[in-house]
């Protein structure tokens, strides 16, 4: 069942104010995104050291990102939903 629209904002300056916060959001995570695929990109290095070293910085920068998109989706109204069957102890897993 479709959504409803969303209602127009009430005047020009509410659209600007939207529009900067979304853009603000955006630009934030981005860049944030930006640096921990480069930070994953260079734990490529390890392997040859240790590929539990680079499990764990790889599980440690998916966390973070995790943890940061759920704490901004609650300072912009958003909410998230997880959904799905319980998952075995120390196992990973992830749809969208």
């Amino acid at each position: 069942m479709p959504l409803s629209p969303l209602p127009e904002p009430k005047s020009f300056f509410a659209r600007v104010w939207g529009f900067g916060k979304g853009f603000l959001a955006m630009s934030v995570l981005i860049s944030v995104l930006v640096f921990i695929n480069l930070l994953q990109t260079l734990s490529v290095i390890l392997v040859p050291i240790s590929r539990t070293a680079v499990r764990s910085i790889n599980r440690a920068l998916a966390r973070f990102w995790w943890g940061w998109v759920v704490v901004w989706s609650g300072w912009w109204g958003t909410e998230v939903e997880y959904h799905g069957d319980e998952l075995p102890e120390r196992e990973n897993a992830l749809l969208v």
